[in-house]
């Protein structure tokens, strides 16, 4: 029994893995680089963020019927979530205030340099991840007549597309990038806490220990970092 829970829970964990590692692809492959939009402080943090729960789900899937493993990959995931969260609604926020016709005062609280946890110089060791090179609130492409003159008419498409903004349905300016971002870290939530659900399904007392432990380490690294 234990066996098949842990199968089903390793299916469920490399979907995670799946799911975030495509939308990092994506938005590193297509959107940076393809269609030029650059990155803000808050979508390098959300990038981080992700990038938490692509090493935890890793992690889980090689070895999902193990307590210890599956806690830190908890841990890991729970801890990317949390900060993923944060990101998305002070992004959500700002976006909200350039909608409304106060970039500047949106961009003010806007940093170059990252502030990462536990100081990691990621934009350092890795600029074109996590280097902010774009204004919060302001994600249209950025690019020179010049240069979209020379382009095919494909990326020339796409450009015209989102040149209004990142927008799930750019055409009707539905789900901004903010608010994706925050549904889809509330759907890892959901698919973290069938996974918890899963693994202690038959110990009342050692579920609710399992949560506290999971909650204290992460709200505690959160305040430290």
């Amino acid at each position: 029994m234990q066996r098949f829970f842990a199968c089903n829970a390793r299916i469920v964990w490399l979907c995670l893995l799946a799911s975030t590692c495509i939308l990092l692809a994506i938005s590193h492959g297509f959107f940076q680089n393809y269609l030029f939009m650059r990155p803000c402080e808050q979508c390098v943090y959300i990038r981080f963020a992700m990038f938490c729960i692509v090493f935890g789900a890793l992690l889980a899937s090689f070895l999902p019927y193990s307590h210890v493993v599956v806690f830190l990959s908890m841990l890991c995931c729970f801890y990317g979530v949390a900060l993923g969260i944060q990101s998305a609604i002070t992004l959500q926020h700002i976006h909200a205030m350039v909608l409304d016709g106060n970039p500047f005062i949106a961009a003010s609280g806007c940093k170059k340099i990252p502030a990462f946890p536990f100081n990691l110089p990621l934009h350092i060791w890795f600029p074109q991840w996590f280097l902010p090179t774009g204004e919060c609130g302001l994600d249209a492409p950025m690019i020179s007549k010049e240069t979209f003159d020379s382009l095919c008419a494909i990326q020339q498409f796409f450009i015209h597309q989102y040149e209004n903004g990142w927008w799930l349905i750019p055409k009707y300016q539905w789900i901004s990038m903010a608010t994706f971002c925050l549904l889809y870290f509330i759907l890892c939530i959901m698919i973290l806490c069938y996974l918890l659900i899963c693994l202690v399904r038959t110990k009342v007392i050692f579920a609710i220990l399992y949560i506290a432990a999971i909650l204290f380490v992460v709200f505690s690294l959160l305040s430290f970092g």
